[in-house]
């Protein structure tokens, strides 16, 4: 039986038709213009007009959604306009803003996988099936994929993985039970010895030190083993160094960036993979090779010729990887992945 409070709360807040919603989003973003920034009084004047203490009854869908709608005229234009040249912050196709209405108004949870009941999962998996075809990996070779929130998701995905998995090895080969989950990070490293876990590579993103820190594992704890003339570029002897001063004491993480963010340039080979996963299979726990693709990895996508040949040869390798993360936003316009071997 309603009552007189729920008849306010749905006169407030009545049914927002989707169509509506979405041609709405449309003529506002397509009235903001091809200007990089947004104009100087219009910024000041929607700012001035923003919200800011909680309303005691509240504004109502319709007037919400008014309010709302005056934010993109204030907003840069960076993916619209040719002259904008600050952070990569991606595109929106017309096709993926209206896929992200259309999931909006879905409102489903990809976290639990309800055969019968939610497409949603099936959906998600299909996807990173086709983008591993695209990027020229066997699909049955990348069984753990998942899209994560973008490249720093993708990136502590990946290296969380390769953490628990490296030091589970030294557990097994001290013939001990328990299992990082059980034991906790700290008490399972100490029970075999460990001091920590380092984490070698070239030119490293931001997202990496950021990893670090946000696993336990230590910022300082990243490694730059690059070139000093070419830091994008591996310096395997730096590399061999590093590991042979460390010893027992630490396992190894490689995290190879696969198209550096500043020049772009890819810092490896095919040989060079092999010979990294080579000097890691020396070491305690026989180390991890982590792919931050989020700049480069489509140039697997390219097709074979020699006008792409450098691109190609510098994603080239890739099968010695145990784990992949790529930020698909900066050619794909979606959300970052992350893939593991089985």
């Amino acid at each position: 039986m309603s009552t007189s409070t729920d008849d306010s709360i749905e006169q407030a807040h009545p049914p927002i038709d989707q169509s509506v919603l979405a041609s709405k989003i449309d003529a506002v973003l397509r009235a903001r213009g091809d200007d990089a920034l947004p104009d100087p009084v219009v910024y000041q004047t929607v700012t001035s007009k923003l919200i800011s203490s909680l309303p005691e009854n509240g504004l109502g869908s319709l007037r919400t959604l008014t309010h709302i709608l005056t934010f993109p005229h204030a907003s840069s234009s960076a993916t619209l306009s040719k002259h904008y040249y600050g952070f990569v912050s991606g595109g929106c196709l017309p096709i993926a803003e209206s896929a992200n209405i259309l999931v909006g108004a879905m409102d489903l949870n990809v976290m639990v996988h309800q055969p019968g009941l939610n497409i949603a999962t099936e959906v998600e998996d299909k996807t990173l099936v086709m983008l591993l075809e695209l990027l020229d990996l066997k699909p049955e070779e990348w069984m753990g994929r998942t899209l994560t929130s973008g490249a720093t998701g993708s990136n502590i995905l990946g290296v969380a993985a390769a953490r628990d998995e490296l030091i589970n090895r030294v557990l097994t080969g001290n013939r001990k039970a328990e299992r990082v989950a059980d034991l906790g990070l700290f008490e399972a490293m100490a029970s075999v010895g460990l001091t920590g876990v380092r984490i070698l590579s070239q030119k490293a993103h931001s997202s990496i030190y950021k990893t670090a820190g946000v696993l336990g594992l230590g910022r300082s704890n990243v490694i730059e083993c690059g070139l000093q003339h070419q830091p994008w570029r591996w310096d395997l002897n730096k590399v061999r160094g590093v590991t042979m001063e460390g010893g027992d004491n630490y396992v190894y993480i490689a995290v190879v960036s696969c198209g550096e963010v500043d020049t772009g340039f890819h810092g490896t080979t095919e040989q060079e993979m092999s010979q990294l996963a080579h000097i890691l299979e020396g070491t305690r726990g026989s180390g991890w090779i982590h792919v931050d693709g989020a700049f480069g990895i489509f140039g697997r996508s390219l097709p074979a010729g020699p006008e792409f040949e450098v691109q190609r040869q510098g994603c080239s390798g890739l099968e010695y990887a145990d784990s992949i993360g790529a930020d698909a936003h900066k050619c794909l316009n979606v959300v970052g992945t992350t893939s593991t071997k089985q």
